[in-house]
């Protein structure tokens, strides 16, 4: 699609992703609770807690018997299990929150502006072209640090937090998120072509054309064919053979691997796993699947 559109300037890009983060204040006031701000900053500080957590049990140990008052949580009497540790005396503060929301927000717009995807204007018949997925990750960064100001928020600490993949290891639900990026994108003339990174990259693995020279630095010729080779078993490793089978033959399909059983098997089983969160977030707002989805296989 892209090849029948033009480019926006990258100062009209950034306009637009700057003001998607400046509905972040009508976003939060539309939410009907904010569980899922809580949701997203406990998933962020999860290994802070887990330690905070530690030394409380320690703490208590170490204490006994000694009468220890006034402190949160008690050293004495029951013990507070972690849930209720985390919801009764690590509660985040305006500013925390912020910065969780801010954290929602990004992870979002990486979705909805990935590179393979396409976000154009239906009347302009223009698009905004954020770059490859690293340029992606560091212009969001810098518009946030830049454009933003938060009387909660000291300008000078960084407002994209360091544990990012905490976000997709635990699985939080984005839903909302992503939803209200397309409800500002639809409202102001935009619509979306969806294209799958997954399918993409694994058919660019699958001939050998991915490059992962950027994971490995300033190495020697040996460490990085090394690296490379890695690399290389790491996605091309066999599937768990102990899997619950999803169709006939399902054995032998997991005990072949990417190269074996070819991109046919790898697409057939993607798309069995149903649409992604920004498709149904998609959905959920124009009421039609987006143009390209499902994916096609000859498209790829």
């Amino acid at each position: 699609m892209k090849t029948r559109l033009t480019a926006y300037p990258a100062e009209q890009t950034d306009e637009l992703i700057a003001w998607l983060f400046r509905q972040i204040p009508t976003f939060v006031k539309g939410l009907p609770s904010k569980d899922a701000l809580h949701e997203l900053y406990n998933s962020l500080r999860g290994p802070e807690h887990d330690a905070q957590y530690l030394w409380y049990r320690l703490q208590r140990t170490l204490c006994k018997g000694a009468g220890v008052e006034g402190t949160a949580p008690p050293l004495q009497g029951e013990v507070c299990s972690k849930a209720a540790f985390i919801a009764r005396h690590r509660r985040p503060n305006q500013a925390q929150l912020y910065h969780a929301t801010l954290m929602g927000f990004t992870y979002a717009m990486d979705e909805v502006f990935a590179p393979t995807c396409t976000v154009y204007h239906r009347v302009e018949r223009r698009y905004h072209d954020m770059g490859s997925s690293i340029d992606l990750a560091e212009r969001l960064g810098a518009i946030a640090k830049q454009r933003l100001y938060s009387p909660e928020t000291d300008f000078n600490l960084e407002i994209i937090l360091d544990e990012c993949g905490s976000v997709f290891n635990d699985g939080i639900d984005l839903h909302a998120f992503l939803a209200f990026v397309f409800t500002c994108l639809h409202d102001r003339g935009y619509d979306w072509q969806y294209r799958s990174d997954h399918l993409a990259f694994m058919r660019r693995l699958e001939q050998g054309k991915v490059d992962f020279s950027a994971l490995r630095g300033d190495k020697s010729e040996e460490e990085e064919e090394e690296e490379r080779r890695r690399e290389r078993e790491k996605w091309l490793e066999p599937s768990d053979p102990d899997a619950e089978d999803l169709a006939p033959d399902a054995e032998q399909y997991n005990r072949t691997s990417l190269a074996e059983r070819g991109f046919e098997s790898e697409y057939l089983k993607f798309v069995g796993e149903g649409p992604e969160p920004a498709v149904r977030a998609y959905i959920a707002v124009y009421g039609v699947e987006p143009d390209g989805y499902p994916p096609r296989m000859d498209e790829y």
